[in-house]
Parts: C-alpha cells; sequence; structure tokens
C-alpha cells in the first residue's frame, strides 16, 4: 500500500493491493473504491473532505488525513495479501509435491547427478588446468592450447573424472565383499545365537512367547526380494546418473567465468557441498579407524555407510551410530571385552555430536545455516518423496534453494523461516511484516508536503 502523487504536488490518490477493500473507522465516515479508476479510493473524512480544489487547480490534503487513511485500511489490506498469498503458497506447494513425485523417475538422477558434479568438479578443474600433466591424447603439447581453446581439454577431463568416480566406486563395493568374506561366520553365529536365547528368555519371562529365529527364516525370503529389486533399481539409476554426470561436467563453465549474481550462487553451493563432503569424509575416518581398532567386523562397510548417512541430517547419524550395534552386539567375547564393545558404541555418537553441534556451525557460518526444524521437515517431506536418496538430498537442496533466494532477493520470509529468524524479523504473527519504520516515513513525508501547501496557499492568499 503506497501513497501515489507527484513529487510537486500532494497525493492524488492511494495505490492499494485489492480493490476489494472497505472499511469504517472512527476517523473515516467511509472508505470505498472511486468508480472512475480501480487504483483511485475517495475518501471522506470527519475532519473534511479529502480532497480539496484550490484556485490553481491542484488538489491538496488537509491536515492528518494521511493518518486517516492509514489507519483506517492497514488491516483489511494486510489480511486480504496475506490470505491470497497463503492460497497460492498452498496450491503451488501442492501441485510442486504432486510433479515431483510423478516425475521421479527422471528427476532423481538429475538432481543426483547435479549434485555429484559439485563433488566431482574441483578434481575436472585441476585436470583441466594441467595440460603439462594431463594432455590431451589426440594431440600434442604444440596443438594443445589451441585444442584448448575448443574444448577438448574439457570434455577429456570430464571423462577421466567420471572414469575415476566409476573406479571408486568399483573398489567400494570390492573392499565391501572382502570384509564380508573375511569375517569368522562360525563365530558369529554362535554370538547370535546367544544373544537371540536370552532375549527370547526375557520374553518368555514377560510373558511374550516368541520365536525370533523362525520369524526371521520365515522373512528371508521377502527381505531377499526387496534387497534384490533396490540394487536393481539403484543400478540402473546410476547409469542414467552417470549420463547426466558426464554431460553437465563437460557443458559446465567455470564459476569464475560466469559472472554476477549467479556466480556468487554457484560459489555458495560448491561450498557447502564441499565442505560437507570433507566433514563426513573426517567423520568417516574417524569411525573407521575406531571399529578396526577395536576389531569390529565389517569396520570399512561402517565406515563406508557413515559417509553416506552422514548427509543425512539428525537421522543419518543415528542410523549410522546404532546400525553396527547389531554386529558388536553378537561380536564374541574373544575378539572384543564389555570394555571395547562400550567404546565401540559409545566413541562414534561423540564423534557425530562433536561435529554436527560445533564443527558444522562454525565451517558453515551463519550464511548456510539451516534450522533443525526446518531440517526435519524438509527431511521428512523429500524422504517420502524420493526415499533414501531424497533424504540425502534435503540438506543440500534446501541449502541451494535459501542460497538462490538469498542473492536473487526473493520470498526474504522462506529465507528467514530457514534460518529460523523469521519471528524476529518479521514479527510474530506470520504474514505480518514490521515495516513500523515505513509507515513512519509515510506519515513524516504527508506532513512535510501537507504543510507545504499550506503555506503556499497562505502565501497565494496574502498577496491577493
Amino acid at each position: 500500500m503506497k501513497l501515489v502523487g507527484k513529487k510537486e504536488q500532494a497525493y492524488t490518490s492511494l495505490d492499494i493491493d485489492s480493490p476489494h477493500v472497505a472499511r469504517r473507522s472512527s476517523n473515516l465516515s467511509n472508505v470505498q473504491l472511486s468508480p472512475s479508476s480501480a487504483s483511485t479510493i475517495s475518501i471522506s473524512s470527519e475532519r473534511g473532505n479529502v480532497f480539496s480544489r484550490g484556485d490553481d487547480g491542484d488538489r491538496t490534503f488537509y491536515n492528518n488525513v494521511a493518518s486517516d487513511i492509514l489507519a483506517a485500511l492497514d488491516g483489511p489490506v494486510r489480511q486480504l495479501a496475506f490470505e491470497t498469498k497463503g492460497a497460492l503458497l498452498a496450491t503451488g506447494l501442492a501441485a510442486m509435491f504432486y510433479l515431483l513425485a510423478w516425475f521421479q523417475a527422471v528427476l532423481i538422477p538429475f538432481f543426483l547427478a547435479i549434485f555429484l558434479m559439485y563433488l566431482v568438479d574441483p578434481l575436472v578443474e585441476v585436470i583441466d588446468v594441467s595440460p603439462k600433466y594431463f594432455l590431451c591424447v589426440c594431440t600434442s603439447r604444440g596443438r594443445h592450447a589451441r585444442r584448448k581453446s575448443r574444448g577438448c581439454s574439457r570434455a577429456f577431463a570430464s571423462l577421466v573424472a567420471v572414469s575415476l568416480v566409476c573406479v571408486f566406486f568399483g573398489l567400494l563395493g570390492y573392499i565391501t565383499v572382502l570384509s564380508v568374506h573375511a569375517l569368522d561366520a562360525t563365530a558369529y553365529q554362535t554370538g547370535y545365537n546367544h544373544l537371540v536365547s536370552g532375549v527370547e528368555h526375557i520374553l518368555e519371562q514377560i510373558g511374550l512367547p516368541v520365536n525370533i529365529t523362525t520369524t526371521l527364516h520365515d522373512n528371508v525370503d521377502k527381505l531377499a526380494r526387496i534387497v534384490v529389486t533396490e540394487t536393481m533399481d539403484l543400478l540402473s539409476v546410476m547409469f542414467v546418473t552417470l549420463i547426466y554426470l558426464t554431460y553437465f561436467l563437460c557443458t559446465r563453465t567455470r564459476a569464475s567465468d560466469a559472472g554476477g549474481v549467479w556466480s556468487k550462487i554457484d560459489h555458495d553451493i560448491q561450498r557447502f557441498v564441499t565442505l560437507k563432503c570433507f566433514l563426513s569424509l573426517f567423520v568417516a575416518l574417524l569411525v573407521t579407524i575406531v571399529y578396526v581398532s577395536l576389531n569390529v567386523g565389517l569396520a570399512v562397510v561402517w565406515g563406508i555407510l557413515t559417509f553416506i548417512l552422514n548427509w543425512i541430517p539428525n537421522v543419518g547419524a543415528m542410523i549410522a551410530s546404532v546400525a553396527p550395534i547389531c554386529i558388536i552386539a553378537i561380536t564374541p567375547s574373544d575378539l572384543m571385552n564389555p570394555m571395547e564393545k562400550f567404546l565401540a558404541m559409545f566413541l562414534p555418537m561423540c564423534f557425530h555430536m562433536f561435529v554436527g553441534n560445533f564443527v558444522e556451525p562454525k565451517v558453515f557460518g551463519r550464511k548456510l545455516e539451516i534450522d533443525p526444524v526446518i531440517v526435519i521437515l524438509s527431511l521428512s517431506a523429500w524422504g517420502l518423496l524420493w526415499g533414501v536418496v531424497g533424504m540425502m538430498l534435503s540438506v543440500p537442496l534446501t541449502a541451494a534453494a535459501k542460497i538462490m533466494l538469498s542473492h536473487l532477493k526473493l520470498w526474504p520470509e522462506f529465507v528467514a523461516l530457514v534460518e529460523g529468524t523469521y519471528f524476529t524479523r518479521f514479527g510474530i504473527k506470520a504474514g505480518r511484516y514490521k515495516k513500523e519504520e515505513d509507515d513512519q516515513k509515510d506519515f513524516e513525508t504527508m506532513e512535510v508536503r501537507t504543510e507545504s501547501e499550506k503555506d503556499r496557499a497562505n502565501g497565494s492568499h496574502m498577496r491577493a
């Protein structure tokens, strides 16, 4: 809502958000739209008519009319604007969630490729800017600089980086298989039998006779089918993701060459993904060292799982800490004593708490900070839409949206809500903004212009 007028004249109309505003107050006898214009309001006040035409034909305001107008229209206009924005926001969110769920087969590899692009792009940059170590195989040293300007080096560096990513994931799978084969199945089977017998005995004492072994055997086939199906789906998604990733890396320009606000957005997203990757790798290395030192079975597998799950805030750290307890509990006593089992359960939790509560806030800073409530909501929403992949991408997607809106100066309410500063910046009532300073400026401007008009009118009468 703003007053509209020329620089040297009094305000001539009141511009509002909707033509459906009508209200009575103690100072205004009637507020209604003028039939000539949808953005002009004709108002009659108890103190006099709002508009009066002088000898020179200019419209002037009587004193205190500005306060009458703002007092009459402040509540209805803001309430109507809030209700309209709320309805549009709810409709837009519903449509967006429906489209995300419907096109998940296409969008999951797409966003996963963008996520991996920010992880792999530093490697591509290193290969691309080091021609004396990574020369294009189809050129000589003398022609490499000319070929590079046509994109040969960038494409070659992207293919090398994607190949290294494939080799890396292949090594992870190979290490996982070796870790499983290295387990002493007989010893762990004995520990498993002792644990199951103890649990069944406790359940019988409290009146819940349950045969855990029979229940597990009955669900083995179902579990195996689920694992095979999910594995095949994961392989197909990864294949499409690698195709997207190769294309994105080959066609991507450097952030420094983009220029403008998009360069800053790209830099902040790159910084967030890189820092999160290093922190996840740091926690995974600490957990792996502890598990290897304490003879925990599948130590490397738990470290890999920790790196992956650390991208899922709060819930991921909990799963990464609780999942190894199953194998720690059935580890034979000759491999781990009770004190070692306690340390194997306790130390990873301490690592996750220390990094999540102290290191990440310091590293990311206020600019990349996300409120814990928003983290849980985004985790639930993306997990409901896209499953485990959505949970992994929930925080990167939310952080990317926050960074883009912050730089583009769009939806400051959403940015404040993600940061957890909504109520301090925009007031306690949702949708009601703190505009006392703007209103005060409007009052001062109106009073100054009204006084100048009165002085001009008095001067003209005295000259007459």
